[in-house]
């Protein structure tokens, strides 16, 4: 997959409950939403398309332990393999 359309926005980022970055990529086949919340969790959503068919790829508290650029790396390798 070529993603087509990348952003990467912050929201509220001093607060420690609702702020959050956020990451959107697009492509033909799928649209994705990956939120790392402020509280340590992370939210990954994969959109497949044109079937508008969702699922929710991970939703956990990221462990203390955890390279948070591998992981953003593995989730962005999932995404772009066709949904299973």
């Amino acid at each position: 997959i070529e993603w087509e359309a990348l952003s990467i926005r912050s929201q509220a980022s001093a607060d420690l409950v609702h702020g959050k970055v956020e990451i959107r990529a697009e492509s033909s086949a799928v649209a994705a939403s990956l939120t790392l919340w402020n509280t340590g969790n992370v939210t990954v959503l994969r959109l497949d398309l044109p079937a508008k068919r969702e699922s929710v790829v991970d939703d956990r508290k990221i462990s203390a332990s955890e390279d948070v650029g591998l992981l953003l790396d593995s989730y962005f390798r999932q995404l772009a393999s066709p949904a299973g």
